[in-house]
């Protein structure tokens, strides 16, 4: 009797394996600077997502941006119909999901995009569905999102994106695709033919 074993060939040639950060290994180990952020992310299960396979741009606000953007939230008093921006105490805790969802997902790209893509005129959509735009400060040479937060460290390229550091929350914008492209001068042509045509209303 001729006993033979058998051993299985695997092709390993298209397998991979997270052999670094993702963006989430990224903001947990360095609790110091993101753990308010990832706060947010994980009350909405987007800590989850962005610990998985994928591609995203994440810029992340820190600590510091993360407090003193509660803190307007709750001193914000313009809205009498709604205390405190709805929130139910100061501190992250007093966060509504809304909030949360808003924030985190104003802050994710799906795509990834790495500082050299962040020149003047460049605009992208959100996971929110909003637009962040970039310019550069002529006086400090900072890249600005919104013509409000500077990315303080830039293309930390992780397993499955980038992550931007920036100074400030940054604020949602109630506008829409074509109310965006009106603030972008290089793009005044087109979006002369968008509102002439009647299709800016048709774009969120």
């Amino acid at each position: 009797v001729l006993l033979t074993s058998c051993k299985e060939n695997i092709d390993e040639s298209n397998l991979y394996t997270f052999t670094g950060e993702t963006i989430e290994d990224f903001l947990v180990n360095r609790s110091d600077q993101y753990s308010s952020f990832n706060y947010i992310l994980s009350r909405v299960g987007y800590d989850k997502i962005l610990s998985a396979y994928g591609t995203y741009t994440c810029f992340a606000p820190n600590n510091k941006a993360i407090e003193e953007y509660i803190d307007s939230l709750y001193d914000d008093t313009s809205n009498k119909d709604f205390e405190h921006n709805g929130m139910t105490s100061r501190g992250l805790e007093g966060l509504s999901d809304s909030l949360c969802n808003d924030i985190a997902l104003y802050h994710l790209l799906s795509t990834e995009v790495m500082g050299v893509d962040l020149s003047n005129g460049f605009t992208s959509s959100t996971l929110l569905g909003r637009i962040i735009s970039a310019s550069v400060d002529t006086l400090t040479s900072d890249i600005m999102i919104n013509n409000f937060s500077a990315i303080t460290t830039m293309d930390n390229e992780l397993e499955n994106g980038v992550v931007h550091e920036i100074d400030n929350v940054l604020r949602r914008s109630n506008r829409l695709v074509a109310g965006e492209l009106e603030q972008h001068p290089e793009f005044s042509i087109f979006s002369q033919a968008l509102n002439m045509t009647g299709l800016g209303d048709s774009l969120i």
